[in-house]
Protein backbone atom coordinates (compact mmCIF):
# COMPACT_ATOMS: atom_id res chain seq x y z
CA UNK A 1 0.00 0.00 0.00
CA UNK A 2 2.83 2.36 0.88
CA UNK A 3 4.46 1.76 -2.54
CA UNK A 4 1.16 2.46 -4.28
CA UNK A 5 0.77 5.78 -2.43
CA UNK A 6 4.35 6.75 -3.23
CA UNK A 7 3.81 5.89 -6.90
CA UNK A 8 0.62 7.94 -7.05
CA UNK A 9 2.26 10.92 -5.34
CA UNK A 10 5.24 10.74 -7.68
CA UNK A 11 2.95 10.45 -10.72
CA UNK A 12 0.99 13.54 -9.69
CA UNK A 13 4.18 15.51 -9.08
CA UNK A 14 5.67 14.47 -12.43
CA UNK A 15 2.51 15.25 -14.37
CA UNK A 16 2.32 18.71 -12.80
CA UNK A 17 5.97 19.27 -13.61
CA UNK A 18 5.54 18.04 -17.20
CA UNK A 19 2.80 20.57 -17.91
CA UNK A 20 5.18 23.50 -17.42
CA UNK A 21 6.38 24.80 -20.76
CA UNK A 22 10.05 25.64 -21.09
CA UNK A 23 11.23 27.99 -22.34
CA UNK A 24 8.69 30.78 -22.38
CA UNK A 25 11.20 33.41 -23.53
CA UNK A 26 14.45 33.55 -25.52
CA UNK A 27 17.45 31.64 -24.16
CA UNK A 28 20.87 33.29 -24.04
CA UNK A 29 23.80 31.01 -24.77
CA UNK A 30 27.11 32.54 -23.66
CA UNK A 31 30.09 31.33 -25.66
CA UNK A 32 33.26 32.48 -23.89
CA UNK A 33 35.28 31.87 -27.04
CA UNK A 34 36.31 33.88 -30.08
CA UNK A 35 33.59 34.44 -32.66
CA UNK A 36 34.31 32.15 -35.60
CA UNK A 37 36.38 29.73 -33.51
CA UNK A 38 35.56 26.07 -33.01
CA UNK A 39 33.46 26.58 -29.87
CA UNK A 40 31.50 29.41 -31.45
CA UNK A 41 30.84 27.36 -34.57
CA UNK A 42 29.60 24.44 -32.47
CA UNK A 43 27.20 26.68 -30.53
CA UNK A 44 25.95 28.31 -33.74
CA UNK A 45 25.38 24.89 -35.32
CA UNK A 46 23.34 23.63 -32.35
CA UNK A 47 21.37 26.82 -31.53
CA UNK A 48 18.98 26.68 -34.53
CA UNK A 49 17.95 23.12 -33.65
CA UNK A 50 17.34 24.10 -30.01
CA UNK A 51 15.31 27.10 -31.20
CA UNK A 52 13.24 24.80 -33.38
CA UNK A 53 12.68 22.27 -30.59
CA UNK A 54 11.88 24.86 -27.93
CA UNK A 55 9.91 27.29 -30.07
CA UNK A 56 12.01 30.15 -28.71
CA UNK A 57 15.13 31.87 -30.05
CA UNK A 58 18.50 30.75 -28.72
CA UNK A 59 20.78 33.77 -28.91
CA UNK A 60 24.53 33.18 -29.08
CA UNK A 61 26.45 35.77 -27.07
CA UNK A 62 30.20 35.53 -27.74
CA UNK A 63 32.20 36.79 -24.77
CA UNK A 64 35.87 35.93 -25.36
CA UNK A 65 38.70 37.09 -23.18
CA UNK A 66 41.09 35.99 -20.45
CA UNK A 67 41.23 32.43 -21.71
CA UNK A 68 37.45 32.03 -21.46
CA UNK A 69 37.25 33.12 -17.84
CA UNK A 70 35.68 36.48 -18.71
CA UNK A 71 32.61 34.88 -20.28
CA UNK A 72 32.38 32.27 -17.54
CA UNK A 73 32.40 35.04 -14.93
CA UNK A 74 29.59 36.83 -16.77
CA UNK A 75 27.58 33.60 -16.91
CA UNK A 76 28.10 32.99 -13.19
CA UNK A 77 26.54 36.39 -12.38
CA UNK A 78 23.43 35.74 -14.49
CA UNK A 79 20.23 34.64 -12.74
CA UNK A 80 20.00 30.86 -12.30
CA UNK A 81 16.61 30.74 -14.02
CA UNK A 82 17.42 28.36 -16.88
CA UNK A 83 17.44 31.11 -19.49
CA UNK A 84 21.21 31.49 -19.66
CA UNK A 85 23.46 28.67 -20.80
CA UNK A 86 27.22 28.77 -21.11
CA UNK A 87 29.50 26.74 -23.35
CA UNK A 88 31.87 25.40 -20.69
CA UNK A 89 35.12 24.10 -22.08
CA UNK A 90 37.31 21.94 -19.85
CA UNK A 91 40.04 24.60 -19.72
CA UNK A 92 37.54 27.12 -18.29
CA UNK A 93 36.13 24.68 -15.75
CA UNK A 94 38.94 22.29 -14.84
CA UNK A 95 42.21 24.06 -15.53
CA UNK A 96 41.44 27.74 -14.89
CA UNK A 97 41.09 27.37 -11.09
CA UNK A 98 44.64 26.02 -10.96
CA UNK A 99 46.04 28.70 -13.25
CA UNK A 100 44.24 31.86 -12.11
CA UNK A 101 44.38 32.62 -8.39
CA UNK A 102 41.25 34.80 -8.41
CA UNK A 103 38.41 33.72 -10.67
CA UNK A 104 35.08 35.53 -10.90
CA UNK A 105 33.36 32.15 -10.65
CA UNK A 106 33.49 28.83 -8.85
CA UNK A 107 33.13 26.07 -11.46
CA UNK A 108 31.56 23.69 -8.95
CA UNK A 109 29.16 26.03 -7.14
CA UNK A 110 28.19 28.43 -9.95
CA UNK A 111 27.33 26.00 -12.73
CA UNK A 112 25.25 22.88 -13.23
CA UNK A 113 26.24 20.61 -16.12
CA UNK A 114 23.46 19.92 -18.62
CA UNK A 115 25.09 17.79 -21.29
CA UNK A 116 28.35 17.00 -23.01
CA UNK A 117 28.39 18.34 -26.54
CA UNK A 118 31.78 17.21 -27.76
CA UNK A 119 34.70 15.08 -26.70
CA UNK A 120 37.98 15.53 -28.52
CA UNK A 121 40.92 13.32 -27.56
CA UNK A 122 44.26 15.04 -27.32
CA UNK A 123 45.91 12.23 -29.21
CA UNK A 124 44.28 9.70 -31.52
CA UNK A 125 44.75 6.08 -30.45
CA UNK A 126 46.60 5.28 -33.65
CA UNK A 127 49.09 8.05 -32.94
CA UNK A 128 49.59 6.73 -29.40
CA UNK A 129 50.36 3.27 -30.77
CA UNK A 130 52.80 4.85 -33.27
CA UNK A 131 54.58 6.73 -30.46
CA UNK A 132 54.83 3.54 -28.39
CA UNK A 133 56.37 1.59 -31.29
CA UNK A 134 58.81 4.42 -31.98
CA UNK A 135 59.87 4.64 -28.32
CA UNK A 136 60.52 0.90 -28.21
CA UNK A 137 62.49 1.16 -31.46
CA UNK A 138 64.48 4.14 -30.13
CA UNK A 139 65.29 2.30 -26.87
CA UNK A 140 66.48 -0.77 -28.82
CA UNK A 141 68.74 1.33 -31.08
CA UNK A 142 70.11 3.27 -28.11
CA UNK A 143 70.78 0.06 -26.18
CA UNK A 144 72.58 -1.51 -29.19
CA UNK A 145 74.72 1.61 -29.43
CA UNK A 146 75.82 1.09 -25.82
CA UNK A 147 73.61 3.66 -24.12
CA UNK A 148 72.19 2.84 -20.71
CA UNK A 149 68.42 2.61 -21.17
CA UNK A 150 66.14 1.98 -18.20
Amino acid sequence: MRNLLMTLALSCALSAWATDVYPTKPVRWLAPVLAGGAGDLIARAIAPRLSEMWGQPVIIDSRPGSGGTLGMGIAARMPADGYTMVLGVSSFVVMAPGVYPKLAYDPVKDFAPVTQILSAPLMPEEFGAFISRELVKWARVAKEAGAKVD
